[in-house]
């Protein structure tokens, strides 16, 4: 009768192979989680800047939309003095709307459809609501109406205390002097249509403010501060900051301004309007007006660093090579990637436009 079973020499044979597979199983399952890891913050990466890029572009072609309001054909807007020029939000900073002077600066800040502060130079009080990061991080600010009027379905509005404008077409309101009133809620708004019957439109001001701050996000674990583009919105009365894409860690703006022939396209382009000849913060009229077109560059980084990589490269955030730049600091372990776009500015240039 002959022996059957393993030997010892084939017992050890056996679980050395077996020990051998269990290791490649181990070491594939550690280098698909660490693909995975990657493929993620990837994604996020992608996500985030595209994201926060697509909001900008559509409200940036709908700055200077204010229904049937052309605040260019007015000279009576023309002649209002804001009472804090320097105050890129229009003087709402406060959020004291009903003060007939902050309401008065909002018509005035109607004249400038888009406004801006350069590498983070600029005061702006709501940067009190977030932690401004980036000394490179411009602020860029928007100022257009609803799309859709008071009372459409699913138009959500705060009537009491959101700021709303109404446009006359009607010739007796004219003349009475009211014919663009801006006012906090819409109990005083009785302007007319064309008809001088039918109430006219009553559209929502909307303001924003995009700037990059930081926002508390687990990562490792552990709570920390990640760059985030913030969009400030002026709501009931109120500066409200809500994120919009998590790991954008700069923002910068450059404008095309139609500084001599009002055809609608841009003759210089310049990171700094106010730097521009006759050109202040406390009079944008003539410089800031005539912003016809916007370039905007996003920087957009991953959450979580990468150990295996080192940032070694240098950022272009300008149209000329050079000018602006940003260079990661020595060791930097963050995936970057720059997102550019240049926005057309229809409301103001296809005015003007030949």
């Amino acid at each position: 009768m002959r022996d059957r079973g393993f030997t010892l020499m084939e017992l050890m044979i056996s679980m050395t192979l077996g020990l051998l597979l269990l290791g490649g199983l181990v070491a594939l399952l550690v280098s698909s989680g660490a693909s995975r890891k990657h493929m993620e913050q990837g994604s996020l990466l992608l996500e985030s800047g595209r994201y926060g890029m697509d909001v900008l572009v559509e409200d940036l072609r709908m700055a200077g939309f204010f229904g049937d309001f052309d605040p260019a054909d007015l000279n009576l807007l023309s002649s209002l003095t804001p009472a804090d020029g320097s105050d890129p939000t229009g003087g709402a900073c406060a959020g004291n709307l009903s003060d007939s002077a902050a309401l008065s600066r909002l018509r005035y800040a109607m004249l400038v459809p888009v406004f801006g502060s350069a590498g983070g130079t600029g005061s702006w009080c709501a940067v009190a609501n977030v932690t401004q990061v980036g000394t490179q991080s411009d602020v860029l600010i928007v100022r257009r109406a609803s799309t859709c009027v008071s009372g459409d379905a699913n138009c959500t509005m705060d009537t009491t205390n959101d700021v709303f404008l109404q446009t006359s077409l009607c010739n007796t309101d004219s003349t009475s002097g009211a014919t663009y009133p801006l006012d906090r809620g819409t109990g005083a708004l009785t302007l007319l249509q064309k008809d001088c019957t039918t109430t006219a439109d009553i559209r929502k001001f909307i303001a924003h403010a995009y700037l990059v701050g930081t926002t508390s996000t687990i990562v490792n674990n552990q709570a920390q501060q990640v760059p985030t583009l913030f969009r400030m919105e002026l709501n009931s009365g109120q500066w409200q900051a809500v994120p919009l894409a998590v790991g954008v860690e700069l923002i910068a703006v450059e404008y095309g301004v139609d500084s001599s022939s009002a055809d609608g396209a841009p003759d210089v382009w310049t990171q700094t309007v106010s730097s521009l000849t006759g050109c202040t913060n406390d009079n944008p009229l003539g410089c800031w007006n005539n912003v016809v077109a916007v370039r905007v560059a996003l920087l957009a980084r991953a959450v979580d660093p990468d150990p295996g990589y080192t940032d070694t490269k240098t950022y272009t955030l300008s149209s000329v090579p050079g000018v602006r730049t940003f260079t990661p600091g020595t060791g930097d372990n963050y995936r970057r990637h720059l997102y550019t776009v240049t926005v057309r500015i229809e409301n103001v240039s296809g005015r003007r436009a030949p």
